[in-house]
């Protein structure tokens, strides 16, 4: 999905979108629950998604998934 297209799905700007890709902004909860329902993350996932889309949760502290190599 082109960042054009999910800036549209959630109803912001792609500059929104490239603020919160570079951590010089944080999503509002409920941009991060538009985010999860336009990116299709499964229902048992998005608590850890929002966390992480939120900044409460670094990605770099997160397991790795299940199905990795």
């Amino acid at each position: 999905m082109t960042r054009e297209r999910l800036a549209q799905c959630v109803g912001c700007s792609v500059s929104a979108l490239r603020k919160i890709e570079d951590d010089e902004r944080r999503s509002s909860r409920p941009l991060a629950e538009r985010l999860a329902a336009c990116l299709v993350i499964a229902p048992a996932d998005r608590p850890t998604f929002l966390s992480v889309a939120r900044a409460d949760l670094r990605a770099e502290r997160l397991p790795p998934p299940a199905d990795s190599w």
